[in-house]
Parts: C-alpha cells; sequence; structure tokens
C-alpha cells in the first residue's frame, strides 16, 4: 500500500540533496518519478531542484490548483513522486496529490520541506503535510553556533543580526536564514 510520507528538516538540513538521492534511486532501476517543486522558489531557476552541494534536477513548477490537475492528468505512469519544497504547496493541492496518486493509483508521494518559518509558526503545506502524511520523518541538522541539534530557522539581516518581523515567505539561503537550536533562536547570536 503506497503512503504519503513527509520529510522536513531546518534550512540546510539536506531536504533536496535527500530527494535528489532518492531520485537517482530509483532511475536507477529505470523508473519514471514526477518531481515537483513550488514556482516560489526561484533562487536556481523556477522549476530546479538544486541541493547546496549543487547537484540539480529540472522539476515540474507548481502555482496553481490548474497545474496540479494537469500532474494528475499525465499517463506516464510513474512509480513515485517527490515533491520539494513542500512549505509552499497550498493545502487543497497536497489533498488532491494525495487522493489521485496514493490512494486511486497506489503511488506514493515523499514531501521534503521545512517544519516552521523564521518566527516558528508552520506553514499552510507543511500543516498539510503534518495531517496528511502516514510516516514523518525530521532530516537533522546543527546548530549554527554550537553542537546541539537546530531546530529553529533565524533569518537574519545582511549585518547577520536575527530579523523578528516580516513576511512569511521571503525566498533565500544561507544569506538569509540560519539552522539553530532553541537557545540560539532565543538569545539571536552566538
Amino acid at each position: 500500500m503506497a503512503k504519503f510520507k513527509f520529510k522536513y528538516g531546518t534550512m540546510g538540513a539536506g531536504k533536496s540533496q535527500e530527494l535528489l538521492r532518492t531520485l537517482y534511486n530509483y532511475r536507477t532501476r529505470g523508473d519514471n518519478v514526477i518531481v515537483l517543486c513550488s514556482k516560489l522558489d526561484d533562487r536556481y531557476g523556477v522549476g530546479r531542484v538544486t541541493s547546496r552541494t549543487g547537484d540539480h534536477q529540472e522539476a515540474i513548477a507548481i502555482s496553481s490548483m490548474k497545474d496540479i490537475e494537469n500532474i494528475c492528468s499525465l499517463k506516464d505512469n510513474p512509480v513515485c513522486v517527490l515533491i520539494d519544497e513542500v512549505q509552499f504547496f497550498k493545502k487543497e493541492w497536497l489533498e488532491k496529490l494525495k487522493e489521485f496518486f496514493v490512494i486511486e493509483n497506489n503511488i506514493p508521494i515523499i514531501a521534503y520541506g521545512l517544519k516552521t518559518d523564521f518566527q516558528n509558526n508552520l506553514f499552510e503545506g507543511t500543516m498539510a503535510c503534518l495531517t496528511l502524511a502516514e510516516e514523518i520523518k525530521e532530516i537533522e541538522n546543527i546548530c549554527k553556533f554550537c553542537n546541539k541539534k537546530a531546530i529553529m530557522n533565524m533569518r537574519i539581516d545582511e549585518s547577520g543580526k536575527k530579523v523578528k518581523e516580516g513576511k512569511q515567505v521571503d525566498i533565500g539561503g544561507n544569506d538569509k536564514y540560519i539552522a539553530v537550536c532553541h537557545y540560539h533562536y532565543l538569545k539571536g547570536k552566538k
């Protein structure tokens, strides 16, 4: 029986890298896999899953329910659906994907993304994954300032100081976000 799996971690934990490794394993067997990403994440180009190590793969960029409906009408017979940056997906999109692939066609979905934003609030896509997933796994990371487990995403400004306010989605990488333990999140620095 296929499952919806959610793998989450902080910024820089290796979520995209793990997605690419999983894709590689399927492809070495000759399997067809659908790779989805959010159109919002354009750091490395729209429709591209890229890890911090530089590995990358083209993906189908999603920005609407119509995109999801088009995916569900594909006749490619995938063995798996992989989703990068799932926190940017809408709840209704994920519900439709699960219904079509997992429930109706017995095709697993593995979604990768952040659990919380820089203010420690859940994203819509994350909240949906937490309620839809049959399996949830954390991809662990280490605090930027100590050897404790990083559980928070801290947004920083150009000078490296903690940003406390702003819109939830502000796309960026190491230049805007660091993964920290709860202590360093509260303190805002080392």
